[in-house]
C-alpha cells in the first residue's frame, strides 16, 4: 500500500542520512499512515530525534520546528499523555503563534484533561485563523457535549460535518449528540460511521450485514470494552426470539471469555465463542477453539449495530433486565460469607475508578478520598475495585475510620462469574462509570453510578435504558462553568444511598 511504501522509503532514507532532521520527521509521518499501523510511540521518538538535531527557533527554520512540535503533540495526545501534548503544542505556538494545527492539538489535549474553558479558547483561536477547517468546530462541539449542552454540540458538530463531510469521527460524534438528546433514529443511523466498524466487518467481507430479517446463520461480533459488551448483551433475549420463531437457524455471538460460561448458561438457545483479548498466561478458560467458519448464506453484525436494530426507540427497552445466570453454588458461598461478616448491616460494593489510570482518564473518576460521605455510612463495604488498591483502601480507612473488606480469594479482574455471584448478593453497588457498574447492573443489583458527565448511553433520559437498575448521579456544572467536585457529588450520593437503604429496610 501507499502507506507501507512510504514507511519503507523513509527507513531507507534514514539509513542513508541518519543526521538529517527532515528525514526523521518524514519517518515519523510515515509511521502515522493508517496502512503503516499508526505507531504513535515510535513516531514520537522520531520527532524528538528531529528536534534534537535541529532545535531551530529563528526564521526560516521556526516553521519547520513548529510543525515537528505540533506533530509530537498529536502523538502524545494519541498515546494518552495530554499534559505532554499541551506543552509540545505550546512550544509550536511560541515559534508560530498562528499555527492552526498546534491550536487544534492543544485544544484537543485540554479536552482530554477536562479543561473545557481553555479548550474552547484554543479552538476559537484556531477557527479565527482557519475558518474552513473542521477540527476547531469539532472540538467546540465536544466541549459542549461534556457540559451537557447537547443542542449546541449538535449545531457545532453539523458545521464541522459541512467542512469535513466524510470524517468518520465527526459523524460518530454527531451520533453521540443525537443519542444523548434522545433522537434515536438519527443517532443510530450515524452510529454506523464509528471508527473501527468497517475494519471489524471486513473480517467477513463476502457476507452481508444483518438487516434484522430472517437468515440461516447470524454472527454477532463484539466491539469496544467489557462495559459495552455487558450493555449490549441486554439485547440477547431478542435474539432468542428470532431463534425460537425459526427466523434464524443459528445465532453465534462473540463474547469476552470471562463472560462465556454465564452467557451459555443464561441463553442455551444461542451459541457463544470467545473473543480474543489480552489475558494472563494462567487465564482460567480454554480458548483453543477457533472461531467457526461462517457459511455462505450467513450474515454478520456488530454488537452496536444489533442494538440499533433491536432498540430503535425507547419503547423497545424493557423496564427490567433479567440477570445473567451464575452457578448457584457460587452464589450460596458468597451469601453465607456476607451473612457471617456483615452483622446485619447493609452490604455495599464500592468501585471508584477504572483500572486504566492514564493522564486523561483519571480526571473522570473520583479518588477514594472523595467518597468520605458514603464510606461513613453504617454499612458493610465490600471492595469491587479490580486492580491493586490496598494502599488507597488503607488510606481511606485511616481517614474515615471505615473498614473496607476485600472478598477473599477472588480474582476481581478476571473471574467475572465469581464477581457476578458476589454482586448479586449485595444490597447496593456504588461505582464510578466502570465495567463493575455495568456488571452490577447486568445482574440487576441496585446501583448508584458516580458519573463525570452525561453521555449518549443515557439516550435522553436521566438513567441508563440499557441497564435500568443504574441510578445515575452526575457532576453538576457550577456557575463558573466548572464541574462540581467529586466530594460534593459524594455527599449528594450518600444522602441518596441512605434513602435507598431505608426504603429497602421498610
Amino acid at each position: 500500500s501507499k502507506g507501507t511504501a512510504r514507511l519503507a522509503a523513509a527507513r531507507r532514507a534514514r539509513t542513508a542520512g541518519p543526521l538529517r532532521p527532515d528525514i526523521w520527521h518524514e519517518l515519523a509521518l510515515a509511521r502515522l499512515e493508517p496502512e503503516a499501523g499508526l505507531d504513535f510511540e515510535a513516531a514520537a521518538a522520531d520527532l524528538k530525534r528531529a528536534l534534537c538535531l535541529a532545535p531551530e527557533t529563528g526564521a526560516p527554520g521556526a516553521q519547520r520546528s513548529a510543525d515537528r512540535w505540533c506533530d509530537l503533540a498529536r502523538c502524545q495526545r494519541s498515546t494518552r499523555h495530554p499534559g505532554h501534548a499541551v506543552r509540545s503544542g505550546r512550544r509550536a505556538l511560541c515559534l508560530t503563534p498562528t499555527h492552526t494545527s498546534a491550536l487544534i492539538e492543544v485544544s484537543a489535549a485540554f479536552l482530554q484533561l477536562d479543561h473545557i474553558t481553555t479548550s474552547d479558547l484554543c479552538a476559537r483561536r484556531a477557527a479565527i485563523h482557519s475558518p474552513t477547517r473542521a477540527e476547531p468546530y469539532a472540538n467546540l462541539a465536544e466541549g459542549r457535549y461534556r457540559r451537557g449542552a447537547f443542542s449546541d454540540a449538535l449545531q457545532l458538530g453539523r458545521h464541522a460535518d459541512i467542512l469535513a463531510p466524510r470524517s468518520a469521527q465527526i459523524l460518530t460524534n454527531l451520533a453521540s449528540y443525537h443519542l444523548a438528546m434522545g433522537n434515536l433514529a438519527q443517532g443510530w443511523a450515524l452510529f454506523k460511521n464509528r471508527p473501527g466498524r468497517r475494519s471489524l466487518l471486513s473480517r467477513f467481507g463476502s457476507h452481508p450485514a444483518w438487516n434484522g430479517g430472517p437468515y440461516s446463520v447470524l454472527r454477532v461480533l463484539a466491539e469496544q470494552g467489557l462495559g459495552d459488551e455487558l450493555m449490549f448483551s441486554t439485547c440477547w433475549p431478542d435474539l432468542v426470539g428470532y431463534r425460537q420463531r425459526g427466523e434464524i437457524s443459528r445465532i453465534e455471538i462473540e463474547v469476552d471469555p470471562r463472560l462465556i460460561d454465564m452467557a451459555r448458561r443464561s441463553f442455551p438457545d444461542l451459541a457463544f465463542f470467545p473473543r480474543d483479548i489480552e489475558r494472563p498466561e494462567d487465564f482460567p478458560l480454554d480458548l483453543s477453539a477457533a472461531m467457526p467458519s461462517l457459511p455462505p448464506n450467513g450474515v454478520v453484525t456488530l454488537a452496536g449495530d444489533m442494538a440499533a436494530l433491536l432498540r430503535p426507540s425507547l419503547t423497545h427497552f424493557p423496564a427490567k433486565v433479567a440477570p445473567l445466570t451464575v452457578d448457584r453454588a457460587k452464589s450460596e458461598v458468597w451469601k453465607r460469607w456476607l451473612e457471617s461478616k456483615s452483622s446485619g448491616r447493609p452490604r455495599i460494593g464500592v468501585c471508584w475508578r477504572s483500572g486504566l489510570r492514564s493522564e486523561d482518564r483519571v480526571r473522570y473518576y473520583p479518588d477514594i478520598r472523595d467518597l468520605g460521605a458514603i464510606l461513613r455510612l453504617n454499612a458493610y463495604f465490600v471492595i469491587l475495585q479490580y486492580d491493586e488498591c490496598s494502599a488507597e483502601v488503607a488510606q481511606a480507612q485511616d481517614l474515615f475510620g471505615t473498614r473496607m473488606v476485600f472478598p477473599p480469594n477472588l480474582d476481581r479482574r478476571d473471574n467475572l462469574e465469581e464477581m457476578a455471584a458476589l454482586i448479586e448478593e449485595l444490597d447496593l453497588v456504588v461505582s464510578a462509570d466502570t465495567a463493575v457498574l455495568a456488571l452490577a447492573a447486568r445482574m440487576n443489583t441496585p446501583c448508584i453510578g458516580l458519573v463525570s458527565h452525561t453521555t449518549w448511553v443515557g439516550l435522553g433520559t436521566d438513567g441508563r435504558p440499557f441497564l435500568p437498575s443504574i441510578e445515575v448521579m452526575t457532576r453538576s456544572t457550577m456557575s463558573d462553568g466548572q464541574p462540581e467536585g467529586w466530594t460534593e457529588l459524594s455527599e449528594r450520593a450518600a444522602t441518596r444511598v441512605a434513602s435507598m437503604l431505608s426504603d429497602r429496610a421498610v
